[in-house]
């Protein structure tokens, strides 16, 4: 019978998605695209923060959570970690950016259900998300359909027994009789499950294989590891979660799984030409086929051993870590993460002894998701290995261990030679907080200005006040990268840093004025204005400009508009005369006629336009979000100026300019 999906899995229905991003873009530009990919079943709920997160999931349902990963305060993974501690199981997507692979696997492996990179055409990029939030949103769609089918089967036990249903012809049926079999954990069951290993729906194989994985029997491993070279991902993925749960008995057949070649098939192929006298060698060509079911074999042969967590699977997940096939390769890494300490002493003697790089590299991702203090000293060794992509994994291993020896390694590696290596030793140092701080300053002097940047964000990043008087200085750096950052770095630490940054306005050196005055403006405190307004008094030009747009942030933050720069400077060429307000004189009729309709605008429209325009959005975008005439939203906008620069006149006269 032909699978008949439900409507409620179709496009048309309402998919209830959770979007936590820092950046109030990043959201928008996501919204964005999906709308115009077509998925407009989509209902998005946009949250700046990880905790604001964890307070709505609270409070409202969600079908998909789409989480970028680098946040300030809770990182993504952090986020996903606390939900899944609180018995969450909402599916999860993560964003993670370039050279990021590691926080895939470690995002895989504490639950997530996706994760996808923010690289590429964003065509593809945004088509491929709204495929994984259907697909995921489907599937727990599913696992409901099937918790609710063999709820019922189980109450009808008397009426229709639960095997005889495993040969129903509705694929709904069939699939929840083998969940319920599964829940009741029927050792006489077990035959007939196997032989539905066989079914034509992926839904109800994957249903077998999950029963017999908690049913247990030993007679199940070998059905279960051919079922490994199942077509079908999640039945696959399936079957290797049962091996895991059934546990030593699937140990050795697994490990002999893993050694499938397709050469196996080829000599098969020998045999079967030299049987039939045939001459036409073109039986010897390999089969697509059966490397990919051997492909299939071994990773979910690496999988299960991970879940058994056995240290006898040690050194064939090792030799595993040279495959071919990278996903391969990620899987071995999480088994032998999840292995934990008796991987150690292995992985650090295939470390020193392997010349394979791509081996070394997944060596070193591997001792940093066990995260033991005993991993210091060869991955600290490994700092200075000749392939920049195992640098960068000891990097960030070595960030993952906390231990206070890695510290001066890791400043040093800021100095890399590989751009990559430089930001992910950063990362590092970020994640170790405070005790890196000490290290750090001593940095800010080096030659390199690249160098000194990175130095300063990272201690903006960790935000310890220590800090703030070599940041201080660091906006006297003749390098307008390295005073910029420096700036960011005060801001972020705010109100600790406001004191030292309106002193550095008095400083003779008219980049440290800018630098302060800009870090004034984006912290927002009204304690920086009669300072701000002192330097504004002076005769540099740019210092003038800079304290003028810092004026204005601080006032929009008070949710007191300022008036653009230009207008300022008119008023500083003329401190005596008062500003008369504009009024129009209409010559004709018409143009009273215009002007009227121009400023015909409703309270509504009016708080309105102050809330987009606080946002940033210029005259023209403001009115075709709101179907309104720009020369509308213009006037209005030039006359609310006006009013804040009347009230400004009256405040510097107030402090005697």
């Amino acid at each position: 019978m032909k699978k008949k999906i439900p409507s409620e899995y179709s496009n048309s229905a309402p998919i209830r998605v959770l979007h936590v991003e820092d950046e109030r873009g990043a959201l928008e530009i996501t919204k964005l695209f999906l709308k115009r990919k077509g998925y407009n079943n989509f209902k998005i709920t946009p949250v700046l923060s990880a905790e604001q997160g964890l307070e709505l999931v609270e409070t409202e349902n969600f079908d998909v959570i789409l989480s970028d990963y680098k946040m300030p305060g809770m990182n993504g993974l952090e986020f996903l970690e606390e939900l899944r501690k609180k018995g969450n199981d909402i599916p999860f997507i993560i964003f993670t950016g370039k050279g990021e692979e590691k926080v895939a696997v470690e995002a895989l492996n504490k639950g997530a259900n996706r994760y996808i990179k923010k690289e590429g055409n964003p065509n593809a990029l945004f088509d491929t998300l709204g495929q994984y939030i259907q697909e995921v949103a489907e599937e727990k769609k599913k696992k409901k359909e099937r918790e609710r089918m063999a709820k019922e089967l189980e109450e009808k036990n008397k009426k229709q027994p639960l095997i005889q249903a495993l040969k129903y012809r509705d694929w709904n049926v069939r699939m929840g009789a083998a969940w319920a079999l599964g829940k009741i954990r029927d050792i006489g069951a077990v035959k007939p499950l196997i032989q539905t290993l066989k079914d034509k729906d992926k839904d109800v194989r994957m249903g077998a294989a999950w029963a017999l994985g908690e049913i247990g029997s030993t007679g199940a491993v070998e059905p279960l590891i051919q079922t490994l070279k199942d077509r079908k991902k999640d039945v696959r993925r399936s079957a290797a979660e049962a091996l895991g749960k059934i546990g030593e008995p699937a140990l050795e057949p697994l490990i002999q799984s893993m050694k499938e070649e397709p050469e196996k098939a080829r000599l098969g192929a020998v045999d079967a030409c030299s049987v039939f006298g045939g001459s036409d060698f073109t039986c010897l060509a390999p089969s697509p086929r059966a490397e990919e079911e051997s492909e299939n074999v071994r990773l979910g042969a690496v999988d299960a051993l991970g879940e058994i967590r056995d240290a006898r699977a040690i050194e064939p997940l090792i030799q595993v870590l040279g495959d071919e096939n990278r996903d391969v390769q990620r899987s071995a890494i999480v088994a032998l993460e999840k292995i934990g300490k008796p991987a150690i002493k292995p992985l650090i003697q295939t470390l020193k002894e392997n010349e394979d790089s791509n081996i070394r590299r997944s060596v070193v991702e591997a001792l940093g998701g066990i995260g033991d203090k005993r991993d210091v000293e060869p991955l600290l060794h490994a700092l200075n290995d000749k392939s920049e992509d195992v640098r960068m994994g000891a990097v960030w291993a070595l960030g993952k261990t906390g231990d206070a020896r890695v510290i001066e390694p890791l400043v040093w590696t800021l100095k890399d030679r590989v751009r990559t290596v430089r930001k992910t030793a950063a990362e590092a140092l970020e994640k170790i907080g405070e005790p890196a701080i000490e290290p750090l300053i001593p940095i800010l002097r080096d030659k390199d200005a690249g160098v000194r940047k990175l130095s300063v964000e990272v201690l903006g990043k960790i935000g310890d006040k220590r800090a703030i008087e070599p940041l201080i200085r660091a906006l006297k750096d003749k390098n307008e990268g390295v005073r910029k950052s420096a700036a960011a770095a005060l801001c972020k630490m705010g109100e600790p840093a406001l004191e030292p940054l309106i002193s550095s306005l008095k400083d003779e050196d008219t980049n440290v004025q800018k630098s302060a005055a800009e870090a004034l403006g984006k912290i927002g405190d009204k304690r920086a204005i009669e300072p701000l307004i002192r330097a504004w008094k002076r005769e540099n030009e740019d210092v003038r400009k800079v304290t003028e747009r810092a004026l204005e942030k601080i006032h929009e933050s008070n949710d007191e508009s300022l008036a653009r720069h230009r207008t300022l400077r008119h008023i500083a060429k003329d401190r005596t005369r008062t500003i008369p307000r504009r009024t129009v004189v209409p010559k004709k009729e018409e143009k009273v006629k215009r002007h009227e309709e121009e400023v015909m605008l409703t309270p509504k429209q009016i708080k309105e336009i102050k809330e987009l325009h606080a946002r940033g959005y210029r005259d023209s975008g403001i009115a075709r979000r709101m179907g309104i005439s720009q020369k509308s939203v213009t006037k209005y906008l030039r006359e609310e100026r006006v009013r804040r620069l009347e009230e400004l006149y009256l405040h510097l006269h107030r402090t005697k300019i």
